[in-house]
């Protein structure tokens, strides 16, 4: 394989040429015995390489039941489309090959194609021997089965002898009940007429109880009769009672109604006089507001003029006693008043 698969130096011009004009004169030889094979070719044929698996395997779960109608080829070709195969394979197979050796002088789709035979030659022995392996698998689970069905066999027999053991077993029972089913019967029989003598005997006690009672249910409806003459005649006095009283309720709420209605309109007069009292007060108040304003003013300018005053008379006596303004030369003016008073005593 390391050797195939090494690089091979290209041919030469003349080596190409050469092998070019001994190769077509091959495919051409081919192409009459193409001719001379009864056969045709087919369309389908891909000897392109593929694996194991799909050169023979098949679609899974196929629709379609018979190969022609899938598009498959026959499984067992005749000689001569197997011969007229072959011919076409090695036909396309040097048909690439010299039009690699005319375009690039190598051959390398030629070593390609050994390679791939080489290949499918290793699967198919590969699968050869998976085959053998599957066969000999396929015998041991015949032997296999083989054994399991002689132990069934014998199992079977066992439970057939079983079974007519089992039978021989019943119809032994069944004798000896026999026997015993006379004495059930008589039993059953017994037990039954003691049956009916109880069922009688609560029979009678039944009818008894349902008759007494019935006196009573008579004696309920009696007195249910009375009970409810009673409430009805008390059911009327009460409804009279409540057509009084209602009667009462609808006076006594007219003459309410009145009252209210002439309270409601003395209430709207005394409003009527609340406003224009509140209005009357609002003007004497607002005159008396005035009158304190008014007041306050006097108030505040006697105490100004009182104010006034006192400022004045201190300011007099400042400027009398520092000889001030008009007040210049007082005391001199007064000592000489005085001595002329003295003189004039004198």
């Amino acid at each position: 394989m390391q050797n195939a698969e090494m690089k091979v130096p290209s041919f030469t011009p003349l080596e190409a040429a050469a092998i070019s004009s001994v190769l077509e004169e091959f495919l051409h030889q081919l192409a009459i015995i193409g001719f001379i094979i009864p056969a045709n070719v087919d369309p389908r044929w891909d000897d392109s390489f593929k694996t194991i698996d799909k050169t023979y395997g098949v679609p899974d779960e196929p629709e379609i039941i018979f190969r022609e109608d899938m598009g498959l080829l026959p499984i067992v070709p005749t000689k001569a489309e197997k011969l007229q195969r072959e011919r076409n394979y090695v036909y396309e197979v040097l048909k690439k090959v010299l039009h690699e050796i005319r375009n690039h002088r190598t051959f390398d789709s030629l070593q390609k194609e050994v390679d791939n035979i080489a290949k499918k030659l290793e699967g198919e022995h590969n699968l050869e021997e998976s085959a053998q392996m599957w066969l000999s698998r396929a015998e041991q689970l015949r032997e296999q089965l083989e054994f399991d069905k002689k132990v069934n066999e014998e199992d079977r027999k066992n439970t057939i002898k079983l079974a007519q053991e089992s039978d021989a077993r019943v119809d032994h029972a069944t004798f000896i009940n026999n026997g015993k089913l006379g004495y059930a019967e008589k039993w059953a029989k017994a037990r039954l007429e003691q049956q009916e003598f109880k069922l009688k005997l609560q029979h009678r006690d039944l009818l008894n109880k349902l008759s007494e009672y019935s006196r009573e249910y008579n004696a309920e409806q009696a007195f249910s009769a009375e009970i409810h003459t009673y409430l009805e005649a008390d059911i009327k006095e009460k409804e009279e009672q409540i057509d009084m009283w209602m009667k009462k309720y609808n006076e006594e709420l007219v003459e309410r109604q009145d009252e209210i209605d002439e309270l409601k309109k003395l209430i709207e007069e005394e409003k009527l006089k609340i406003e224009e009292m509140r209005a009357l007060m609002d003007e004497r108040q607002k005159l008396i507001e005035e009158c304190i304003v008014e007041e306050n003013r006097l108030k505040e300018e006697e105490k100004l003029r009182k104010a006034a005053t006192v400022i004045q008379s201190i300011w007099r006596g400042h400027m009398v006693r520092n000889q001030l303004g008009k007040y210049k030369g007082l005391w001199k003016k007064l000592k000489k008043r005085k001595k002329k008073r003295q003189k004039r005593k004198a």
